[in-house]
């Protein structure tokens, strides 16, 4: 009895504490990355060959990704030029699932093949040309949420 116990129990624990990996996919498709992102966490580059880190200079800047291959990025800045706007600047464009992990993404400036990596909460978006990358993390907020948005004059 005392030994069907312990099994029972050594059954229990191990399905409990479980696997703690992070599960990594390295090519997912336009519909695993739609959704509303948090795209105020870090954006790498290169400079004159020297990797630069900036790290929490947008207050807040959300990415949300469409199945329908579009893309709306608001940011939310207080720079020193424009104090006074106080709301999300909003940038569309489009993104073009090419398979096998990569996108390209335009937005009237700049057109832009990145690859995708998506963990179990993060985006990470590096460009073709090693020179660029962005991390965004999975959040509960929804694109309606995110308010009030800047009047175009």
């Amino acid at each position: 009895m005392k030994q069907i116990l312990l099994i029972l129990f050594s059954c229990i624990i191990m399905t409990a504490c479980g696997s703690s990996e992070t599960e990594v996919n390295t090519s997912p498709s336009l519909s695993e990355l739609s959704g509303v992102w948090n795209a105020s966490d870090t954006y790498v580059h290169v400079e004159d060959g020297t990797q630069v880190t900036n790290e929490g200079e947008l207050t807040a800047s959300y990415m949300v990704i469409r199945e329908s291959g579009t893309y709306t990025n608001y940011t939310y800045e207080i720079t020193n030029y424009d104090q006074d706007a106080k709301c999300y600047k909003k940038l569309n464009g489009t993104i073009t699932d090419l398979g096998s992990g990569k996108f390209r993404t335009s937005n009237g400036y700049t057109s832009t093949v990145l690859h995708a990596t998506l963990t179990d909460n993060k985006i990470f978006f590096d460009s073709s040309d090693g020179t660029r990358t962005f991390s965004f993390s999975a959040t509960w907020i929804e694109e309606n949420d995110i308010s009030p948005v800047c009047l175009i004059k």
